[in-house]
């Protein structure tokens, strides 16, 4: 299997290195990963910069690519311009922390992903927690279990649109309880901002989880503090199909627009 490696913690992250390395025993890898650290990049892309990339060294010899933009950018750049072929899979990680809950809405890890499944290839973005504490061997058993696992993930056939966000506890392979499908949960922190440098009015972002008891036991975020693997499909289609239905179902006229004219606010003033 051709596969796609990537990430947000930059080429030279630990995460990205077991994760290559793992899958190589097995399938062909290419990665192609930011230079440098992207968290919280999200969705973002390079349209007002040019895409400039090298080729970096890698162990096992691994062909790998270091790209000077975001990880989208990377997964996109990849795909259209690198890559001769399509991979058959784009992956992920292994990200420095979890991706849980609504952190998929910052995560770079997962926005990859996210690009790959737009393009029309398989994503799957796989992250290893705690932030803080982190060893080698949680990678390992990040990385073993989506070895082992890749086939079968891909034999489920999610639908076109749809990617595969994965989140591991820090636990070795055999303290693990099992693995769950999940929805995602609500991910809270006790955001402030601190000065940075107040000469010059700068601030950075700081803040940790807590608890809100807002979550459903069946969520990613409580599975994961019991020790399961979470596995959960997210879609790029955002649409709330549940309220669309509820709207189309009552007279909504006094919303619509009739005509081009309705479009603009002052358009019935004269």
């Amino acid at each position: 299997m051709k596969i796609l490696v990537t990430n947000d913690d930059g080429i030279n992250a630990e995460g990205i290195r077991v994760l290559a390395k793992t899958l190589s025993a097995e399938h062909e890898v290419t990665v192609i990963a930011p230079d440098a650290e992207r968290s919280g990049a999200s969705h973002s892309l390079s349209y007002h910069s040019p895409i400039i990339y090298e080729k970096a060294d890698f162990e096992g010899g691994i062909h790998a690519y270091r790209v000077f933009g975001t990880p989208a950018d990377c997964v996109k750049f990849g795909i259209l311009y690198v890559l001769k072929d399509k991979p058959d899979v784009v992956v992920s990680g292994i990200n420095r922390g979890a991706n849980l809950g609504t952190d998929v809405m910052y995560s770079g890890t997962v926005a990859a992903a996210m690009e790959a499944v737009y393009l029309g290839v398989r994503g799957i973005a796989i992250s290893a927690s705690p932030f803080i504490g982190i060893t080698a061997g949680h990678y390992e058993t990040a990385a073993k279990y989506l070895l082992n696992n890749l086939k079968r993930l891909l034999e489920l056939s999610p639908p076109d649109g749809t990617l595969f966000n994965i989140n591991v506890p820090p636990r070795t392979s055999d303290e693990i309880n099992g693995v769950k499908f999940t929805p995602t949960g609500v991910q809270e922190y006790d955001d402030v901002y601190i000065p940075h440098d107040e000469k010059a009015g700068s601030y950075m972002l700081r803040g940790k989880p807590v608890a809100h008891g807002k979550n459903p036991d069946d969520c990613d975020i409580e599975w994961i503090k019991k020790g399961y693997i979470t596995v959960t499909p997210i879609r790029y289609d955002m649409t709330d199909y549940g309220f669309l239905s509820r709207v189309r179902d009552k007279n909504t006229d006094n919303v619509q627009c009739t005509s081009a004219l309705d479009l603009s606010p002052n358009s019935r003033d004269g």
